[in-house]
């Protein structure tokens, strides 16, 4: 009862708690009730034993005096002589003091008594018949009633009635005829047996009801007392109940309001949270809990997983190793730290770092945390270190390397000036021209590829790039694969970072080489050409307006892709190449560039058909494009002119041959090899020179600082810094202290006719 309502509401337990007031009070009324009827019941059964007392009296009265034949009295005004005697022959007596004494028989003797009963008793009885002698005998209504019943074979009847308006016990038993009696009645027809009437008896019930009054009293006082500790205990009980209640309310309250707060901070974590319940001893993990961090980091909803074996949904679980480590924590409830492991199953993929324990429940959970960016920023940072170290390499090599073509084309050139132009000596001599230039071109694309400095978007022509980039692939990839290229020369330029475009064209032809290398022959496609993108096109990709593009299609004859890896190729860490040969990263990549660009990426696959990837560019209306080198047929087509040059170069063989370039050229020539010993002279005489030419790696005081104090010194006069790679210099950072004119090496007699005739022509004017 207390459990069923302290689960109610407050109204609800009021309404219980005067329900079991109305209870309580009918339970106790009935018991009052029961009680009073009892003790009435008890009352009038006394009444009845006393009645039947009085009447066993009279009919002992009645015996005694039958047995004896009737007693004499005296004669009195109230005792007169029965006239219903008068059969007896002695009915009067005369004693012999001379008194007259008159004969009672026992009818006339229990009317004496019945009499002074009534006066001293308070109490009536008397003899009744149906048919009496004696008309005050006749009997009433109840009599007579009860002597229809007594010759039914009634022996008593009794009950409380109203008489003379009074309640009273009434009580009456046959008078069966007998021997003594047929001397009076024998006329009446009466025979021995008969009942002729019977004998009366009425009891006031007030003597009793007085006499019990107090006993009534205390069983209703008692009633009473017993009905209100019993409200009182339905009320304490209701003020208990609602004080429980009440608390109960709190305790629910508090308990929904951290069930809430657990649940807010649970969904709200940056961090994923997985609850596993342990199945089977340790041997399956079902998921009964899933935050919406996992949710998102999982790319799952939690109803799609609630009940489930961990390892149905996640079946990379085992060979990430966290199934081990939720079986370890479970059976020795020691919390386990696991560091950043790549998960990869055919739906998702990524890094994950995951600290599990076990609850006093004997659930299982895991906090985890998505590591995947932090590995691409570490990736990012070590291809970064990887590529500045290439850099590095490559900036050494090509300071070097160019030095050495400026004297292999410088001095190739030279020969062919002193050669006749038709002789197989001068053929020989131009294909060392041309090889060396090829070289040159070959150390450009190596700084090129190998440049990690901020990324700069300038108008270029993809079509010269292509050029270029191929090449590059052509010396990397095996002579298996064919490659083969349909470059449009009039495609419009593009605004794009010339190293993230090679890049691109390297990540797409490394992959398509992976994809054909199980091939005898693959053909990787190349392709380049101007389109014009819709509008209805152009609204499929965001922030792509429509317009002309620059459309780079890149194809190759591999094993394709189907369509669960086509939809996941983009995304970081994902790859379908072995263990050690890719990162997942190159793909990614690609497709940033390519945004990154204002652009888009269409690619198109399917298993056993190859894979074409066609990138999209906006083109940019005009482009200034550089001057072109002379091929090396119009080698010999410089311009001679006259000045005083200060050459400096630590190179003995560059200076050597810059000496007979610009004595070729025309030009009085003072070299160094020395920048101490170049400064000196300059400062020494510095109106003595037109022109400057230095190199800018130098032992002692480099051609940028060199340039810096002739500058000082003489602030009009032209200089020319060369170098064949230099990390802090370039055509930017030289004009700003005054320098005319940056030149890469190496230095063909072209160039240096170019610059030298630029300059001196200045000066002569």
């Amino acid at each position: 009862m207390t459990t069923d309502a302290f689960s109610l509401k407050p109204a609800r337990i009021l309404h219980f708690a005067l329900l079991m007031g109305f209870g309580w009070t009918a339970i106790v009324s009935a018991a009052l009730a029961w009680n009073l009827y009892l003790y009435r019941s008890e009352t009038v059964e006394i009444a009845r034993n006393v009645a039947r007392t009085h009447v066993d009296k009279d009919l002992l009265f009645r015996k005694w005096n039958s047995l004896h034949g009737g007693v004499y009295v005296p004669i009195t005004e109230k005792t007169r002589p029965n006239p219903y005697l008068h059969y007896e022959m002695q009915r009067e007596i005369t004693a012999s003091d001379g008194k007259i004494y008159t004969l009672i028989n026992p009818a006339y003797m229990s009317r004496e008594l019945f009499e002074l009963g009534i006066e001293k008793q308070k109490h009536s009885a008397h003899v009744t018949s149906l048919n009496p002698l004696r008309p005050e005998n006749l009997a009433d209504p109840w009599e007579a009633q009860a002597l229809k019943t007594f010759e039914k074979g009634a022996k008593e009847i009794s009950s409380v009635a109203i008489l003379n308006g009074i309640e009273q016990m009434r009580l009456m038993i046959p008078l069966p005829t007998e021997q003594e009696c047929l001397k009076c009645h024998a006329d009446q027809g009466y025979v021995l047996g008969d009942v002729r009437g019977g004998l009366s008896i009425a009891l006031p019930m007030d003597q009793f009801w007085d006499a019990k009054a107090k006993t009534i009293r205390n069983i209703w006082v008692g009633h009473i007392l017993f009905w209100l500790m019993g409200l009182l205990g339905v009320g304490l009980n209701f003020i208990s109940l609602h004080r429980r209640f009440l608390d109960r309310k709190k305790a629910e309250e508090t308990l929904r309001f951290s069930e809430a707060r657990y649940r807010e901070l649970f969904d709200r974590m940056g961090s994923g949270v997985a609850v596993y319940e342990a199945r089977n001893n340790g041997e399956d993990f079902v998921i009964v809990d899933f935050n919406k961090a996992a949710e998102v980091l999982e790319k799952i909803e939690k109803r799609e997983l609630l009940g489930r074996n961990v390892a149905e949904v996640f079946p990379g679980i085992k060979e990430f190793g966290l199934f081990e480590i939720l079986q370890r924590v479970w059976a020795t409830g020691n919390p386990e730290f696991m560091d950043s492991h790549q998960y990869r199953d055919e739906r998702i993929s990524g890094w994950r770092e995951n600290f599990v324990y076990k609850l006093p429940s004997g659930e299982v959970v895991a906090i985890y945390r998505d590591v995947t960016h932090v590995k691409m920023i570490e990736e990012n940072l070590r291809h970064a270190q990887k590529m500045e170290a290439i850099g590095t390499l490559a900036g050494g090599v090509a300071h070097d390397f160019n030095n050495i073509l400026t004297a292999i084309i410088g001095y190739a050139e030279l020969s062919l000036v002193a050669t006749p132009k038709g002789s197989p000596v001068y053929q020989h001599i131009e294909k060392i021209v041309i090889s060396g230039k090829r070289a040159s071109e070959l150390v450009k694309q190596i700084l090129t590829f190998s440049r990690q400095t901020g990324h700069e978007k300038r108008g270029m022509l993809l079509q010269l790039v292509l050029k270029e980039t191929v090449k590059l692939l052509r010396g990397t990839l095996p002579t298996t694969i064919d490659i083969r290229q349909e470059i449009d020369v009039h495609c419009g330029p593009v605004l794009a970072d010339i190293t993230q475009i090679h890049q691109i064209i390297m990540n797409l032809g490394t992959n398509a080489f992976h994809a054909m290398r199980d091939k005898q022959n693959g053909i990787l496609e190349i392709s380049l050409t101007e389109v014009v993108v819709d509008a209805v096109k152009a609204s499929k990709y965001p922030g792509v307006r429509a317009g002309k593009y620059a459309r780079l299609m890149v194809k190759d004859t591999g094993h394709g892709m189907n369509k669960e890896v086509l939809n996941r190729i983009f995304e970081p860490y994902f790859t379908t190449k072995k263990q050690g040969e890719g990162t997942g990263l190159g793909l990614a990549t690609v497709h940033g560039i390519v945004k990154n660009h204002q652009g888009f990426l269409e690619v198109e696959s399917s298993p056993g058909q190859g894979s074409t990837f066609t990138i999209y560019l906006p083109i940019i209306e005009s482009l200034n494009v550089a001057k072109k080198e002379p091929d090396v047929g119009n080698i010999l087509e410089y311009t001679k002119t006259t000045g005083n040059v200060l050459f400096v170069d630590d190179e003995e063989t560059i200076v050597q041959l810059a000496d007979k370039i610009l004595r070729l050229l025309g030009c009085e020539v003072t070299t160094f090899m020395s920048s101490i010993e170049a400064m000196e002279a300059f400062t020494s005489a510095p109106m003595a020179f037109d022109l400057i030419i230095t190199d800018q790696t130098m032992p002692g005081i480099t051609g940028f600082e060199l340039a810096r104090r002739m500058l000082a010194i003489r602030p009009d006069i032209p200089i020319i810094l060369c170098t064949g790679f230099s990390e802090n210099v370039n055509e930017t950072t030289a004009k700003e202290i005054g320098i005319s004119e940056f030149m890469m090496k190496p230095l063909t007699i072209y160039s240096l006719s170019e610059a030298v005739n630029k300059y001196l022509q200045y000066v002569k004017q």
